[in-house]
């Protein structure tokens, strides 16, 4: 005889029990805390919890349009020539590395009782982010562009892979140097 097959009683007796524990359950979660960050500053208060959720959300925020902007670029090119906002996207992502170097150094001068060494870790960390962001978009949009004549490079290949001089065709596993295979 199973739960289900019983009295009628029975069965809404197990399911307002169930919902009890887990409803307590939830309580309980909620009474938990950290002896050792308990007594921090505002700690009782939601600031710290909306400071940090409101960081989070940005780097969510960030993510999805980065991820949004490589969805659609994998599309490829007659798709590409609409993604005129890559730029902006590489300045948000620089935004977000100040934002976090001002977090952690607001903290530091603080006195905040987080591990220092963490706190500097941190800034270094997007500090080095900082520096790479920084290369890409400098690279990428502050330098003149160069003409797309397709011209060898020291390997004699172009810069897709291909040398332009000479094209090799295969056939049956032989190399033939500019000429089209059977069946072209």
């Amino acid at each position: 005889m199973g739960l289900l097959d019983s009295e009628p009683g029975s069965v809404l007796n197990v399911v307002s029990t169930a919902l009890n524990d887990t409803v307590e359950f939830y309580r309980w979660t909620w009474s938990i805390t950290d002896k050792r960050v308990e007594n921090w500053p505002l700690m009782q208060s939601p600031l710290p919890t909306l400071c940090i959720s409101t960081l989070y959300l940005l780097n969510s925020f960030i993510h999805v349009i980065m991820y949004s902007y490589y969805g659609l670029t994998a599309f490829g090119p007659w798709i590409q020539k609409y993604l005129w906002w890559k730029r902006y996207l590489t300045m948000l992502q620089l935004v977000q590395f100040f934002v976090t170097i001002g977090h952690t150094a607001l903290s530091l001068y603080t006195d905040c009782p987080f591990p220092k060494w963490m706190h500097w870790a941190l800034i270094v960390y997007a500090i080095s982010f900082i520096f790479l962001f920084l290369n890409f978009y400098v690279r990428t949009y502050n330098e003149p562009k160069k003409s797309k004549t397709g011209k060898t490079a020291v390997n004699s290949t172009s810069a897709n892979g291909v040398n332009k001089s000479e094209k090799l065709v295969l056939e049956n596993g032989k190399k033939q140097k500019n000429e089209k295979a059977k069946g072209e």
